[in-house]
């Protein structure tokens, strides 16, 4: 999305932005001490086969794998050993190893078997409909609305970032807290914030528009206004003309790491330098959102993981470098996500949608050495496959994995239900992979 297309569908799109005050938890960051946090968000776009990602060298597990992916199996001599503790004796895709590193430190971990889910079970769970299966289970865009959202089988307009910077008091910043390098994504929609977009420049005057935009914003928010869609319409300009003279400094300075050179190493080097330059912002709690495609590998699926792979393993250590190095490595979370697993079956050089994954949580608040999450079997057509095709079921919610990331940020654990809907159909409501 064009930044011109951006502003335009701001501006027609502002009426939906409910004029509430979120869900009732307002000012619980600001009364934790004044203590900085941020998350920061890697969705792998398309689907990551994550079963390819973080492979089980534990005998059983890693000839399920190998018996099911065939000429796509990772061979076990070629794995990057991880550290971990764990039965499964986890190991990394080659590609990974730039993360090996962070960890052996205990700065990185592994959410194994993980995914959108309403209520656990097994295949005979659903089958029997003891335990509500999910619509749409192979859809892109369903799929990723649900992860971002924070909520599979229902509607719900705001994302679980978005919801939580609603309990941030909305006069407490000028402008929103939560940023997506990319186009706007449910994820940070709020019911108080209008997500700013971060690109080389965060001017108002980079958007493109015609000369002289700026000041006619000015001159049209000095007008009184009775209607409440174009007060909305007012608090917006207001949020960009205030986001675009704050950020445009913070951008143009220097890093002390060495990015490499990528799409996803430029997006995340962008969120470093809001980050480092967080004390002008004085904004106590940050959401970013940064997106990295590639992962829908119906075919040719090991030449395009060696190098999703390599990009993602060099961005993320340069990131997490840089953080350390600025001292903010305690103070950042960066997650990833993805649409869902892929199928343990091939069709000769990819896969198919798939539904459990891995993901990876990074940052020195991480409890690392050893992995989270339970993986009873890699079997195609067994058990905990919801079809015959490798289809594997999630031992782990989402939503667990988020109210993890969410109570780290401040959110009281009395509070998770009211921000994932079906977090009470767990027992366990957090995974303890956070300090």
């Amino acid at each position: 999305m064009k930044r011109r297309e951006f502003l335009k569908k701001s501006l027609a799109t502002a009426g939906m932005l409910s004029l509430s005050t979120g869900i009732g938890m307002r000012n619980l960051a600001m009364a934790a001490g004044g203590d900085y946090k941020a998350l920061v968000c890697v969705f792998l776009a398309g689907g990551n086969d994550s079963h390819n990602m973080l492979i089980p060298t534990f005998s059983t597990r890693y000839d399920e794998y190998s018996a099911a992916k065939g000429a796509l199996a990772i061979d076990k001599s070629q794995l990057v050993n991880l550290a971990m503790d764990g039965e499964l004796a986890l190991g990394a895709h080659p590609a990974l190893s730039p993360l090996s590193d962070l960890f052996n430190q205990g700065k990185m971990t592994a959410i194994i078997n993980t995914g959108n889910l309403i209520a656990a079970g097994d295949r005979s769970a659903f089958e029997a409909k003891s335990v509500p299966s999910i619509s749409r289970l192979g859809s892109h865009a369903d799929m990723q609305a649900a992860k971002r959202s924070g909520f599979v089988g229902g509607e719900i307009d705001t994302g679980w970032a978005g919801r939580l910077l609603d309990t941030l008091a909305s006069p407490v910043y000028d402008f929103s807290p939560g940023y997506s390098t990319g186009e706007e994504t449910n994820f940070l929609l709020s019911n108080s914030y209008q997500q700013i977009l971060l690109s080389e420049s965060a001017n108002i005057n980079a958007f493109g528009l015609a000369e002289g935009l700026e000041q006619a914003f000015k001159d049209d928010m000095v007008v009184e206004r009775t209607n409440l869609f174009r007060q909305q319409i007012n608090l917006i300009k207001q949020q960009m003309l205030s986001s675009g003279a704050q950020l445009d400094p913070l951008l143009e300075a220097e890093l002390s790491t060495s990015f490499p050179k990528s799409s996803l190493a430029n997006n995340l080097s962008l969120v470093a330098k809001v980050l480092k330059g967080n004390a002008a912002l004085n904004q106590q709690r940050q959401v970013f959102y940064v997106v990295q495609g590639g992962y829908d590998t119906h075919n040719n699926q090991l030449v395009a993981q060696d190098r999703l792979y390599q990009e993602l393993a060099e961005a993320l250590a340069a990131f997490q470098g840089e953080l350390d190095a600025s001292g903010l490595g305690s103070n950042v979370t960066t997650f990833t996500m993805s649409d869902f697993g892929r199928s343990q079956l091939t069709n000769g050089t990819g896969t198919a949608h798939g539904w459990a994954g891995h993901e990876l949580v990074m940052g020195d608040a991480v409890i690392g050495g050893r992995y989270y999450g339970d993986m009873p079997d890699l079997i195609h057509d067994g058990n905990w496959s919801i079809n015959n095709n490798g289809r594997m079921i999630p031992t782990t919610s989402a939503d667990q994995v988020a109210a993890t990331l969410a109570h780290w940020f401040g959110t009281p654990t009395d509070s998770l239900d009211n921000l994932f809907p079906n977090l009470a159909n767990f027992n366990q409501k957090t995974l303890g992979f956070l300090s």
